[in-house]
């Protein structure tokens, strides 16, 4: 079964591969990212999608995650991995797997994250796919191209602060918690 969903002009969600025999009973109501250390060989893909996002535009990551968000679950997926990334002059291409883990598979896949880890990625819609947008993580600069990130772990009682912009800017500073999952920021867009 080969056919495509249409988001917007030039984005689609393209089915690679859907599994006619799996059926759920209930629609979840959340979507997984699978950490790459969990084995889900055992597990029943539910399908394969291709996202195709162009390079240029607005919001494209954003509008094209929403709607594979809504596509999964309506599948009866509630995890997802991440199979290839590619990135082309204009777009880029992921291809995903979609899983309905149970509740013990889940708590697994839960305890491969990482703890306290702040992710600040950079501009997330834009058209200049050279040019770095800057912020400082606890008084250090960092500098950051469209669509790449950097990882800061925070360590156990502390805080990382995140600011922008100098003295009319912004800042946000995220505390230390015990199993905190990662937050994640970005410097354009939507993260």
């Amino acid at each position: 079964l080969l056919f495509s969903i249409s988001l917007v002009a030039q984005e689609n969600i393209e089915i690679l591969y859907q599994n006619e025999d799996y059926r759920f009973t209930n629609r979840p109501d959340v979507l997984e990212f699978i950490d790459a250390n969990m084995d889900v060989s055992s597990e029943i893909k539910i399908a394969e999608y291709k996202l195709t996002m162009n390079k240029q535009g607005k919001n494209n990551l954003s509008q094209t995650f929403i709607k594979f968000y809504e596509e999964a679950l309506k599948s009866g997926a509630n995890s997802f991995t991440i199979e290839d990334i590619k990135a082309e002059e204009s777009q880029y291409i992921v291809t995903v797997s979609l899983y309905n883990l149970n509740d013990e598979k889940m708590q697994e896949n839960f305890s491969y994250y990482e703890d306290n880890i702040v992710v600040v990625f950079g501009d997330l819609n834009t058209k200049k796919m050279d040019k770095k947008k800057g912020c400082k993580v606890n008084g250090k600069k960092v500098e950051l191209l469209p669509y790449t990130y950097s990882k800061f772990q925070n360590e156990v009682g502390g805080k990382t602060k995140i600011s922008v912009g100098g003295l009319l800017g912004t800042s946000i500073t995220i505390a230390w918690e015990q199993n905190k999952l990662a937050r994640c920021y970005s410097l354009g867009g939507a993260s």
